[in-house]
């Protein structure tokens, strides 16, 4: 008969060896991918490692609420969103302005100075209509990708990344 004792420890080092494998840290090198492959594609990872590389520490950030998490765990501390998922988080009245802001009006669009916001990361699919607004109303296009565009405030040269 075999020792029930050490037939667990080696089923426990078995399941420990599996679990080690299993984390991404360690799986997704060993089957040539990255950390990427993990975010799903909704989310504008593209964008965030640009701005990774191009913000100023202190900006601010103006995107969907629903990108917004993704982009604290991304570009926390150095840039900072107008919104996030968490809406129990901010007043009424940021929500109401955020509502302003995305109706592409032009008073909506002034809001974005009165938040002193830098840079904009918008959904190609959801806001076309933000996008030409803040172009007529000279902000600059830095960046696009197959799911964002990035614009930059551009009545502040200091803020234009070159």
């Amino acid at each position: 008969t075999q020792n029930p004792t050490a037939l667990n420890r080696i089923l426990l080092l078995i399941l420990a060896f599996v679990a080690l494998i299993s984390t991404p840290m360690l799986r997704l090198p060993l089957i040539g991918q990255t950390e990427a492959t993990l975010i799903d594609p909704y989310f504008p990872l593209q964008a965030a490692d640009f701005l990774i590389a191009q913000a100023t520490p202190g900006s601010r950030l103006f995107s969907l609420p629903e990108w917004g998490g993704f982009l604290i765990w991304r570009l926390y501390p150095k840039v900072s969103v107008f919104s996030d998922g968490r809406v129990e988080l901010y007043p009424l009245a940021v929500w109401q302005d955020y509502l302003r802001i995305i109706s592409a009006s032009p008073e909506g669009v002034s809001l974005l100075d009165r938040y002193q916001i830098n840079y904009l990361v918008l959904s190609k699919e959801r806001q076309s209509q933000l996008a030409l607004a803040v172009e007529t109303a000279g902000w600059q296009r830095i960046f696009e990708d197959q799911i964002s565009w990035i614009f930059v405030r551009t009545n502040n040269p200091e803020e234009i990344i070159k």
